[in-house]
């Protein structure tokens, strides 16, 4: 049975929500700003990652699906290169 780990589980949920999150700001001129803001942001989506995986991960199989269909987009974009 293939089946993400807890980790990768919750870090697959809290990179889509930082990228989600981070696309909503423009890009800050000072570089001190730019930095906190993706510390901030960062932040942010870890603890949306945790409350969401919270409450899913008495779903049966959540995981065992979410590595399946991780896997067909894999193979998807791997055919077509």
């Amino acid at each position: 049975m293939l089946v993400m780990i807890e980790g990768e589980f919750r870090g697959l949920i809290r990179n889509a929500l930082e990228r989600v999150i981070g696309s909503n700001f423009k890009k800050q001129s000072d570089k001190n700003q730019q930095i906190l803001l993706k510390l901030a942001t960062r932040v942010i989506a870890s603890l949306l990652a945790v409350f969401i995986y919270s409450n899913i991960k008495d779903v049966k199989n959540v995981k065992e699906y979410g590595s399946y269909i991780m896997i067909g987009i894999f193979l998807y974009f791997a055919m077509n290169k």
